[in-house]
């Protein structure tokens, strides 16, 4: 019986012994995931800081090679951006940059007036536009269809 106890104790010693260990490795392991994060996000800093103060030779082949994809990817972001914006009916604060309604005159975060390109009509041969509102108009139309002003003969 008292062999058994003994087993029993080295038993439980070794389960506990290696319970620390996978423990101490988790422990070590996550450290050296988050020192990795950390390290990569530096370098990240410090290859932005390159790229926006221009202070790599752009005419190596290798810096064209991830330079070139970095600029498509930044302008189809932008496209995804603005597409969101549409979408949302909204556009950004020229002023503190947060996102406002289209149809708001000032901002609601920081106030400042929002001013509103007005849209330039655009006339082709065959299409004529109001000049009081700018809306398409066809060529026989007296009329403005969507102001009601006449329009020269």
């Amino acid at each position: 019986m008292a062999n058994f106890m003994e087993s029993m104790e080295r038993l439980a010693q070794s389960a506990v012994s290696k319970s620390k260990e996978v423990a101490e490795t988790t422990r070590i392991n996550l450290e050296i995931s988050s020192l990795e994060q950390q390290l990569q996000g530096l370098y990240a800093q410090a290859g932005r800081y390159a790229i926006d103060r221009r202070l790599l030779p752009t005419e190596e082949a290798e810096i064209q090679a991830i330079l070139t994809p970095m600029e498509q990817l930044q302008e189809r972001l932008a496209q995804c951006r603005q597409a969101l914006l549409e979408l949302r009916n909204a556009c950004i604060c020229p002023s503190c940059g947060a996102e406002i309604s289209r149809l708001s005159n000032f901002c609601d975060r920081c106030g400042a007036p929002v001013e509103r390109p007005q849209p330039q009509p655009q006339q082709t041969a065959e299409e004529m536009v109001c000049p009081g509102c700018g809306a398409a108009v066809g060529q026989g139309d007296l009329f403005c269809g969507s102001c009601g002003k006449k329009l020269k003969e």
